[in-house]
């Protein structure tokens, strides 16, 4: 094997008598199309180095070709974020109409409880006498009993001595001075005869008119169902429900 020296350094030659440690394998050239390997000797520097010869051959990465993102809301894609808020617009308006039609169910299936006042205990003195006794008032008062033709022609004797004709045949037209809300005929007749007592006139209310239609006389602006009558009231036949009627007689 031949060899000299060259600047101090040994350059043998025989290459091929080398270890294999310092025999460098095939070198793969990767800037030709499809690649080769190059196995020349690697003297005068790196096989790449002398084959390319100059950076026109050096092949350079493809620009990647980067679109913008699309707009989003809130971390969504706007299609996506519109279906998600008319959902739950939905969802809260469907929530309020069932809130408010199951309400609604609910009070029309439970009826108001109606209110009742109870009438204080009614009771009675050793003698008889009623206590708390409370009445209805007039308006609610469809109709009173009305004891006719049981009393057609009776007299009745009032508290100041003064004696009454009754009559469920003859009704005591005209002539009205005055009128009360009366539960009973002898009532009315009461009142009549208190007037005169107290107006010291013996025959200032001479007749009266009870009807038994309370609620029906207050609706048409009545002011009451016993008519006080002086002496001008005029005896015709009695309309339809116009009750009994009292005429003094001494």
């Amino acid at each position: 094997m031949a060899s000299h020296m060259e600047s101090g350094l040994e350059v043998r030659e025989d290459a091929s008598r080398l270890p294999e440690s310092y025999m460098p394998g095939p070198q793969k050239d990767s800037s030709a199309a499809g690649g080769h390997y190059y196995n020349g000797p690697l003297l005068g520097g790196h096989p790449y180095d002398q084959h390319m010869g100059s950076n026109q051959h050096i092949k350079t990465p493809e620009k990647e070709d980067v679109r913008p993102l699309a707009p989003r809301i809130c971390g969504l894609s706007p299609l996506l974020f519109g279906l998600t808020t008319a959902l739950t617009a939905a969802l809260i308006v469907g929530a309020a109409v069932g809130g408010g039609l199951g309400s609604a169910l609910a009070h029309a299936k439970t009826p108001p409880t109606p209110t009742t006042t109870s009438p204080p205990t009614v009771s009675t003195t050793p003698t008889g006498l009623l206590t708390n006794y409370t009445v209805a008032p007039g308006p609610s008062i469809s109709s009173l009993p009305l004891p006719c033709p049981a009393v057609d022609g009776n007299t009745y004797t009032s508290l100041n001595g003064q004696t009454w004709a009754v009559s469920c045949a003859v009704e005591q037209a005209n002539g009205d001075i005055g009128s009360l809300l009366a539960y009973t005929y002898t009532d009315c007749v009461e009142a009549c005869a208190a007037m005169n007592r107290w107006q010291r006139v013996e025959r200032a209310c001479e007749s009266v008119q009870f009807s038994a239609r309370v609620a029906t006389i207050v609706e048409h602006g009545g002011f009451g169902n016993c008519y006080l009558k002086n002496g001008s009231a005029v005896a015709v036949k009695p309309s339809e429900g116009a009750g009994l009627s009292a005429k003094l007689t001494g």
